[in-house]
């Protein structure tokens, strides 16, 4: 989740963050 913003950038939109 954290650390690859680039690579998980769909799975960030859920949380809403990209580093969480």
């Amino acid at each position: 989740k954290h650390g690859k913003p680039s690579s998980t950038s769909s799975a960030n939109k859920s949380l809403g963050s990209e580093g969480i």
